[in-house]
């Protein structure tokens, strides 16, 4: 019986960590729109290992969750490579803040297309819907699409999004095995409790 008491009071004390943790993750989509001209350091975007995107802005009507509500937000030309993404609006009006990649994953779809994923941080500006958020880098997701109709024609970029959180694809955040870890023990310690007292 006391074995079992001890039980349910970790499992008390675990739950509420686990959704106040799972609480405090913004979840939400903006989408960018293009304002160009776009272009690459070898004039195909296949082969390409440099791209500039010629200033974008947040598309006031597509978004959803923490960023509905943001207004147009202007940002500057942006060069990135295949090992490194990072933007901001802190120059112009800091509502949006900052995102900073850790890895980016390229893949091909197509002739004439290329497509981005590119994991990194979002560390939210000071538009009011963000007031609630800790300035502390969020996980999330950028991802860009690229076309273009012959090498040396005109690099088109219909748009691309963010996401926040990033999508874990199956692998647990360190709040989950934290939890996991914390329950193992405690069963190992009833098992070994018991033992002893045989």
């Amino acid at each position: 019986m006391r074995n079992k008491s001890l039980l349910l009071v970790v499992v008390a004390l675990c739950v509420p960590l686990a959704t106040g943790l799972q609480a405090a993750v913004p979840e939400g989509r903006q989408v960018f729109n293009a304002l160009g001209p776009n272009s690459t350091d070898t004039g195909n975007i296949q082969t390409a290992t440099t791209f500039t995107l010629g200033g974008f802005r947040s598309n006031p009507t597509n978004h959803t969750g923490i960023f509905a509500g943001l207004p147009s937000v202007m940002f500057g030309s942006v060069t990135f490579s295949k090992s490194g993404l990072v933007f901001t609006d802190n120059g112009v009006d800091g509502l949006f803040g900052t995102f900073a990649s850790t890895s980016i994953t390229e893949s091909i779809p197509g002739p004439g297309l290329v497509q981005f994923d590119v994991l990194g941080h979002w560390t939210p500006g000071t538009f009011n819907g963000f007031s609630r958020l800790p300035r502390s880098p969020f996980l999330s997701v950028v991802d860009i699409r690229l076309s273009q109709s012959a090498p040396n024609a005109t690099v088109t970029l219909p748009g691309f999004t963010l996401f926040t959180p990033a999508p874990t694809n199956g692998v647990p955040e360190p709040s989950s095995l934290g939890l996991l870890v914390a329950g193992l023990v405690g069963v190992m310690g009833l098992r070994k409790k018991r033992r002893f007292q045989s």
